[in-house]
């Protein structure tokens, strides 16, 4: 996390180890460590999302709010509805519960702001796929890029663990 910030505003810096031992540039945070940092953070943070919600709503209420993939077909379902529904489910639940609209002074739209995380989780889950590869010409955008997802993660755990 650090060193995603300290190249928000340097493209490289030393490192030192009682003499200069090596350089971190913003290349270094296309390598595969730092897609698994951010992938353990999205992981967090869906467990946040999950934990939010099962101590605050029914499965019925969360449904209702969500309209989860998951819950489509009409069957009994073995697992809570919690343990099934997706990343994105958890962001449009949000979106429309109003609690915590109120509670934080949020419009629908600044909560729209972190449907970008939904993309970007299936981006770092999934490199490899065409439809969700993101353009960034250079590293500098990359390091921007990275840089507002970070802070976008940051700033939802922090709204969740606020209420």
């Amino acid at each position: 996390m650090s060193l995603i910030k300290m190249l928000d505003r340097n493209s490289f810096f030393f490192v030192i180890h009682a003499e200069i031992v090596g350089i971190v540039t913003v290349a270094d945070l296309r390598k595969g460590a730092v897609r698994m940092f951010f992938y353990l953070l999205l992981y967090r943070l869906e467990n946040q999302m999950k934990t939010f919600f099962k101590e605050r709503i029914s499965e019925e209420k969360f449904i209702e709010l969500a309209k989860p993939k998951c819950r489509s077909q009409n069957k009994v379902y073995e697992l809570s509805v919690f343990e099934e529904c997706s990343f994105y489910d958890y962001l449009v639940a949000l979106k429309n519960y109003d609690a915590f609209k109120q509670k934080h002074g949020l419009s629908i739209r600044d909560i729209e702001q972190f449907g970008g995380l939904d993309k970007f989780r299936n981006w770092i889950m999934h490199p490899s796929r065409e439809e969700v590869k993101v353009k960034i010409d250079s590293d500098l955008e990359y390091n921007r890029y990275l840089f507002k997802q970070l802070d976008r993660i940051q700033k939802l755990e922090t709204l969740l663990k606020n209420i």
